[in-house]
């Protein structure tokens, strides 16, 4: 049992008073928190930061400000949140709080409620801690209303805490968005030596493409491509107009031109490997890829090349 002996001042509540020589005595801080002090917090890691947090609590008001009934409070926390157990925040309401305080409280405890909701305690388990903590050490010392610094230093140690759970939930929600997209395979479209006219078959591919454009408002890039019979200036435009004949054809099936975008890659990227100056089917080519919707990729149009 932690033992604490008090001469000549005592606390009850907010107020302090002095007491005589004779009335010095033995207070103890109660068999409960010496459970704590000794406990090996079990269950999640954000349940055996809280227990940690909620022993610094009563720690704080027992041994620094001699408040029984709120390290009693914060012991009885602690020691649910030691045995893995949930634990919430503390309420604004349950609290004889100034009437000008209550409002930012309540909006404070609103704040954490969102955050636990969209997975903070599992994103950053330390940090919710610490937020859950903060706002109960700031309740408690507005409800006293007496210490600046303290009331201070608990608001600034919640409203810190909040800000990087808000980052971290941002960062982890895109993480998940990006996670969850599966796009569809790319469709190719082959051409015949030296030419960029399309054949029935590529017109039907590109109808394909165009109703999966549709389904998920996809954008597309299209990039054309040549073998390396020819030098690079020619095959470079013949690149580009195999990509603009392609362009043309899926606006004719109704896609927004703003999004699409056309790469012309010449012979940079065969799918086969020649030497120069050899045809291959394979490498006469226009390739279909679908990704996440942007607004306007016309307005971004860039044309690849690898001229000098």
């Amino acid at each position: 049992m932690a033992i604490i002996s008090i001469c000549g001042i005592s606390r009850i509540g907010t107020a302090l008073v002095l007491m005589t020589a004779a009335a010095c005595t033995t207070i103890t801080a109660g068999p409960e928190l010496s459970r704590l002090r000794g406990a090996e917090p079990v269950g999640s890691e954000f349940s055996q930061a809280l227990a940690q947090e909620y022993l610094n609590l009563a720690n704080f008001e027992a041994d620094e400000m001699i408040d029984w009934r709120d390290a009693q409070r914060f012991t009885r926390k602690g020691l649910i949140a030691v045995r893995g157990e949930p634990v919430g925040p503390e309420n604004p309401d349950d609290w004889r709080l100034p009437q000008e305080h209550r409002l930012t409280l309540l909006i404070a405890r609103s704040q954490i409620d969102v955050a636990f909701e969209s997975g903070a305690r599992e994103i950053l388990p330390k940090v919710a801690a610490t937020a859950q903590a903060s706002l109960d050490c700031w309740i408690e010392q507005q409800e006293e209303n007496w210490q600046d610094d303290h009331i201070a230093a608990c608001r600034q140690g919640f409203e810190t805490a909040v800000l990087k759970l808000d980052q971290a939930i941002t960062e982890h929600r895109a993480k998940q968005a990006a996670r969850e997209i599966v796009l569809p395979d790319p469709v190719v479209i082959t051409f015949a030596f030296n030419s960029y006219l399309l054949n029935g078959v590529a017109i039907a591919q590109m109808g394909v493409a165009a109703r999966i454009q549709e389904s998920e408002n996809y954008s597309i890039v299209v990039t054309g491509h040549a073998d390396r019979a020819g030098s690079d200036e020619f095959n470079w435009n013949l690149s580009l107009d195999r990509a603009e004949a392609t362009l043309g054809v899926l606006i004719a099936h109704g896609i927004n031109r703003a999004r699409i975008l056309i790469v012309a890659a010449g012979e940079t990227n065969p799918v086969v490997d020649t030497d120069d100056g050899v045809r291959e089917p394979l490498n006469r080519r226009v390739v279909l890829e679908f990704q996440p919707a942007v607004r306007n990729l016309a307005a971004v149009q860039t044309f690849f090349t690898t001229l000098n």
